[in-house]
């Protein structure tokens, strides 16, 4: 059975997944021409652990989320066009056992791992025959928890009509958006924060378009914020979420809070304002400033300031509002790592319409060149790491803190998860006539040779899952073949 080649999509690890023994040095490919050594290099082999079929079937079963102790599948007799859609969704133990159906028709499954002994929470909504025909993912808006039965989330508005949207990073809040009839006239979504501990939903305004959410205060002890553009067609306004919602209107995009609890907004200057209403913004530092490229670390500010279209300087204001030039060169700032200090920016001309890559150190202010070619994709790693693609070749590359650049996994590397011990399960899809042929599974150690594969000729859905603590995989079969039946697998990690 063959496939059109998609995206290649790297799996998001989990950030309570912890980056085990991550060393500095290359990573070699797992291709035909590996080495047939073991794991550590010195003997034959080793036979890999044999997997556990958890469910079968002709059924197509996709794995939509990994709790600690259960899988959340979805279930339908073809892949669907619309990825959030599902014919039902199941709840199946980890370790095997029977299927237990939650719900019927679902829409837009959001999923959050919360950590070792923290429950994992998925919400997901259920459409309504009284919902419009082009809104078919809107309905009733359930939240869910391993071991529980769902529970409904109920709205001020009773009329209201939803789909979560986000949870906040601490899984602490939920964002959605909704309808009633009023605002189908008006063309307009409501758009809604739940606490999830409790249920209860408020109101924070509505907007045209679905607004994209920018979370701040949840890395330390004060007050926790959510910034949204264009609600209640107000330009940018943040909301304080333990509080009733009253929108603080801000000058321009907010990009992180400083120590004494103003907020940082970037536009055609560098401003800060008090979060609160009726609060008046001042200057922080001329601009311009390039859009997305400000943030806040260690209490301090950073951002590029550049003209429109050229190369600009990265600069950080000091704790007495004086200027430094940490990077003489920048364009754009790629992101931030979670966990470890460290940025990822561009310096191409953006004349080139192209974006490299390049690690800079937030504490020594040193940078590693991770990618001189234009990159197209960016996925995070515990401990600083990236995968990212390179736009020429389309070939996922790995860069940890202490290599000198980003190096090639495999060019037949379809998908790309991390596992225990800083190694990488590594999916290689070899291509014919444009097309995937079954795959080969293998695990990897960084600076080291590749292990025996552990699965051959099988062809896998699109989405190869880790389990939150990096020990076991656990992939879907759609077509029967080297001694697996169709339906989910579940592989131990040698």
């Amino acid at each position: 059975m063959t496939r059109q080649r998609g995206r290649l999509w790297v799996q998001r690890v989990a950030q309570s997944m912890l980056a085990c023994g991550l060393v500095a040095g290359g990573f070699l490919g797992c291709g035909a021409g590996s080495s047939s050594m073991d794991m550590n290099g010195d003997g034959p082999p080793a036979k890999p652990p044999e997997p556990m079929q958890l469910t079968a079937g002709t059924d197509l079963h996709l794995i939509v989320a990994w709790t600690p102790d259960v899988l959340l599948v979805g279930q339908g007799a073809t892949r669907p066009l619309d990825k959030h859609k599902w014919d039902a969704l199941y709840r199946l133990p980890a370790a095997g056992g029977d299927l237990e159906r939650l719900a019927q028709d679902v829409y837009g499954v959001r999923f959050l791992r919360q950590g070792t002994g923290r429950p994992a929470v998925v919400s997901y909504s259920v459409p309504m025959d009284s919902r419009p025909q082009d809104l078919h993912s809107i309905g009733r808006l359930f939240l869910c928890w391993p071991g529980q039965a769902p529970r409904e989330v109920q709205a001020k508005d009773g009329r209201l009509v939803w789909q979560p949207a986000v949870f906040s990073p601490d899984g602490a809040y939920l964002l959605s958006y909704g309808i009633n009839p009023d605002l189908i006239k008006q063309n307009r979504f409501s758009i809604d924060v739940t606490e999830v501990a409790t249920g209860t939903s408020r109101q924070l305004g509505t907007a045209l378009a679905v607004a994209v959410p920018r979370w701040f205060g949840f890395g330390g002890t004060g007050p926790r914020y959510v910034e949204l553009p264009g609600i209640s067609d107000i330009p940018f306004a943040a909301f304080r979420l333990d509080q009733e919602p009253s929108p603080i209107i801000l000058p321009g995009r907010m990009s992180g809070i400083l120590p004494d609890g103003r907020a940082v907004t970037e536009g055609d200057s560098l401003q800060g304002q008090e979060l609160r209403p009726g609060a008046t913004p001042t200057q922080l530092a001329d601009g311009p400033i390039v859009d997305y490229s400000s943030f806040v670390y260690d209490g301090l500010a950073y951002f590029i300031r550049a003209q429109a279209g050229m190369l600009g300087t990265l600069v950080r204001l000091g704790k007495d509002g004086k200027e430094q030039t940490v990077l003489p060169r920048a364009a754009s700032l790629w992101g931030l790592a979670v966990d470890v200090p460290l940025a990822y920016l561009s310096d191409a001309d953006p004349a080139a319409g192209a974006n490299d890559m390049l690690a800079l150190d937030l504490v020594g202010l040193g940078t590693t060149r991770i990618s001189a070619e234009p990159v197209t994709e960016r996925r995070p790693l515990p401990g600083g790491g990236v995968i990212v693609y390179k736009a020429l070749s389309q070939h996922p590359y790995v860069w940890l803190p202490g290599q000198k650049a980003a190096t090639s996994i495999d060019d037949n590397a379809g998908q790309v998860i991390q596992v225990r011990g800083g190694r990488f399960a590594v999916l290689e899809q070899p291509l014919i006539d444009k097309t995937v042929v079954a795959g080969t599974l293998r695990v990897a150690i960084i600076g080291g040779q590749t292990g025996p594969a552990l699965t051959t000729g099988v062809e896998f859905i699109d989405t190869l899952e880790g389990e939150p603590d990096g020990a076991n995989l656990v992939y879907s079969v759609i077509a029967s073949g080297a001694g697996r039946a169709q339906g989910i697998w579940r592989q131990p990690v040698p």
